[in-house]
């Protein structure tokens, strides 16, 4: 099976692969404070930047939600701006929305790709507002000058677990050397919480290994079988294992931490190679899609600092194909399709026909060329009528 995500590998627990001694940003950054949820340093990042109920925050129209609803919770308004095709912001739309509330522009690097930093950073100086850089899907990625995504804006939050296999996690960097720094300690994250992360890495690990209808079978019984009867132990219980891949933001878990077994795993990968191998990986699949009739790359072209966490492409019928490629073994889905991720790109007709159209292609470091061909063979077959 190929999976949409890398699966975990018990190397990554044996004691003599060490840590590694060179570490990307953002573990280089001097400020840095580790989180069981990314949410939670957005919620931290708003505080840090000293801003009041009331205030307006500039947001793109394509988003998973949960970052509107940690804005909103912490009592500010946001005000969405529209997007290019290629997902940069529109500023003509942008110096519309701009109000004399506008306290921050929250801007997303989507997938890897770098947002145009030198235009967003320049008008964030000009009006004298905040910049809140999510990295979230961009980890290990740098823009146009090598200059690591996360490290211009005044905050900026990073979510490993989408790129490397660990439980759970997310990073707040503090990058305006003005802006106070969290001088209380962060909780320790529920034991059992991270247990159900471990458990769905396991899934996916063992669904990953067996090929064909194997492969198939022991995932779905792994999935709708297993797990649903181990949360059902784990509620009578008594014990309440805290999901961190949904799209809700509770603030009781605000202050929960980094697990040391996350911690762990992060010291462990080889990153340059992760980086190498998904670029590689890209740059195939890319080669091999281009120009097949009925499919759109959303970023034709990698640029030389980049590393992609999915291949977003862009069909005419995604569901349809996600179902045909799930038939061969092939894991995608959509970036997001929640109901708040609906609801505010509704009114923006770029970001309304992305939500129709698109879907993400896996390119992770895990998969060898041949997985590679064999994804874009399925692709060709799946939207050829």
């Amino acid at each position: 099976m190929t999976t949409l995500y890398p699966v975990l590998n018990p190397r990554y627990f044996h004691p003599a692969s060490g840590p590694r001694t060179t570490l990307p940003f953002p573990f280089t950054a001097t400020r840095t404070r580790f989180y069981y949820f990314a949410r939670n340093g957005i919620w931290e990042g708003l505080t840090l930047l000293g801003l009041r109920p009331g205030d307006e925050v500039l947001m793109p129209a394509f988003t998973s939600g949960i970052e509107v609803d940690v804005v909103v919770a912490y009592g500010l308004t946001p005000i969405f701006y529209a997007l290019k095709r290629n997902l940069a912001p529109d500023f003509s739309d942008v110096h519309e929305k701009l109000s004399s509330r506008t306290k921050l522009f929250y801007a997303i690097h989507y997938l890897g790709f770098p947002q145009p930093l030198d235009e967003i950073v320049h008008f964030c100086q000009l009006n004298k507002i905040f910049l809140f850089e999510d990295a979230a899907l961009s980890f290990l990625s740098a823009d146009k000058n090598a200059v690591p995504l996360g490290s211009t804006g005044d905050v900026a939050i990073f979510c490993p677990r989408k790129s490397v296999p660990i439980p759970h996690g997310g990073i707040l960097v503090v990058n305006n050397p003005s802006l106070p720094f969290p001088p209380s300690p962060l909780r320790h994250p529920s034991r059992y919480a991270t247990i159900r992360q471990v458990v769905a890495l396991v899934v996916n690990t063992l669904a990953a290994q067996h090929n064909g209808s194997v492969g198939e079978t022991l995932g779905k019984w792994l999935k709708y079988k297993m797990i649903p009867f181990m949360r059902t132990r784990i509620a009578h219980a008594g014990l309440h294992p805290v999901e961190c891949g949904d799209f809700s933001f509770d603030p009781a878990y605000a202050d929960w931490g980094m697990a040391t077994l996350s911690r762990s795993m992060l010291s462990r990968f080889d990153y340059e190679l992760i980086k190498k191998q998904r670029r590689e990986n890209y740059e195939l699949l890319a080669e091999l899609l281009r120009g097949m009739p009925g499919i759109a790359l959303c970023y034709p072209h990698l640029p030389p600092h980049t590393c992609p966490m999915d291949m977003m492409v862009l069909v005419s019928s995604p569901h349809a194909v996600i179902k045909k490629l799930a038939q061969k073994g092939i894991e995608t889905s959509h970036l997001w399709f929640e109901e708040r991720t609906r609801q505010v790109g509704a009114s923006f007709p770029k970001t309304r026909e992305i939500l129709a159209r698109h879907l993400v292609l896996p390119i992770h470091h895990d998969l060898t060329p041949s997985r590679i061909r064999r994804i874009a063979d399925a692709m060709r077959h799946a939207v050829s009528p």
